[in-house]
């Protein structure tokens, strides 16, 4: 029998078990046959000790463990053996019930934008997301305690939350949280920072600042922008329609001013428009292009303003 049951059993008959002790005593006499056994005959032999029962110590367990106290021959070796197996069963057991859980309650399931045709998903909410190229999310995929509505992710993304009555949905970013109840918004993140575009709804930015923690709320038709090098937060009104075009096929220009189709091609492009004409700004845009046809839309461009337009690499020029 384990050296720890026999010191329990020492401290038992010398009245010093706290009542937690007392109950796992209990409890082992009710499951542990071997235990039992032990228990009764310590018990017999300490009631026949004539020597002062003094405070607990290790000798007096040395002295109950040297008489040799043993099972009785009614309880034969194959009987031990099998209440062995038993209890090594249930251990086993528990042991992969344990296992299972912690196993179940820390996994997570990460999806990438390769992985799905469309690039648009639903999480087991309801809630919307399209993947922009080389994006991925990460989300809770536990079957005990559900979808958390949390998700991390990095790159760009679309989503459209579901409304969920007293449960928000956090999205976790490099530099901040985005907390919402039901909304659409479009998140991308960069070696830059991350920023965030409000379509629809209300959102709440949680972050942490020199060990201060800060809430920023935005309103739709506002972008968040975290700058990783300067370490501050900016808000900006925006045409918010800038800041999805790269989800659809084709680009949407209503109203568009020259300043809104270059963010258009940063975005988008990675390319830089430069506007040398004071003029232009005063130009408004509508129709649609192949969002994939770059010079397509620029000799579009062109045509509309009657000027010379030039690409240097990643450089637009408008002369």
């Amino acid at each position: 029998m384990r050296e720890e049951y026999w010191n329990l059993i020492a401290k038992h008959q010398s009245n010093e078990t706290t009542k937690e002790e007392e109950l796992f005593i209990e409890m082992l006499v009710k499951t542990d046959d071997e235990f039992k056994l032990a228990l009764d005959d310590s018990t017999e032999l300490w009631n026949n000790i004539e020597e002062p029962k003094l405070d607990f110590d290790k000798a007096r367990i040395s002295e109950l463990i040297s008489k040799e106290i043993e099972k009785p021959a009614s309880i034969s070796r194959r009987q031990i053996v099998q209440q062995t197996l038993k209890y090594a069963a249930i251990f086993i057991g528990l042991l992969i019930g344990v296992v299972f859980i912690v196993n179940d309650l820390n996994s997570t399931v990460t999806i990438a934008s390769s992985d799905i045709d469309g690039n648009e998903l639903t999480l087991p909410d309801g809630s919307k997301i399209i993947l922009n190229d080389d994006a991925e999310i990460t989300y809770s995929n536990s079957f005990l305690k559900g979808f958390d509505r949390k998700v991390s992710m990095n790159g760009e993304a679309y989503f459209e939350i579901e409304k969920s009555h007293g449960r928000n949905f956090t999205v976790e970013t490099q530099n901040y949280d985005i907390v919402v109840l039901g909304t659409k918004f479009n998140v991308k993140e960069t070696e830059k920072g991350t920023l965030v575009a409000l379509v629809e709804g209300s959102i709440k930015l949680n972050s942490f600042d020199n060990r201060n923690f800060n809430e920023t709320m935005i309103v739709p038709g506002q972008k968040a922008f975290y700058s990783i090098s300067s370490q501050e937060l900016s808000l900006e009104n925006i045409n918010t329609s800038i800041y999805t075009a790269w989800m659809y096929d084709r680009l949407k220009f209503d109203n568009f001013s020259l300043s809104d189709l270059a963010q258009v091609f940063k975005n988008n492009y990675n390319k830089t428009l430069i506007i040398n004409e004071e003029s232009f700004s005063k130009i408004r845009l509508g129709g649609s292009a192949p969002s994939q046809n770059v010079d397509l839309i620029l000799k579009g461009l062109s045509a509309i303003l009657k000027r010379e337009i030039v690409q240097q690499n990643d450089t637009i020029i408008i002369k």
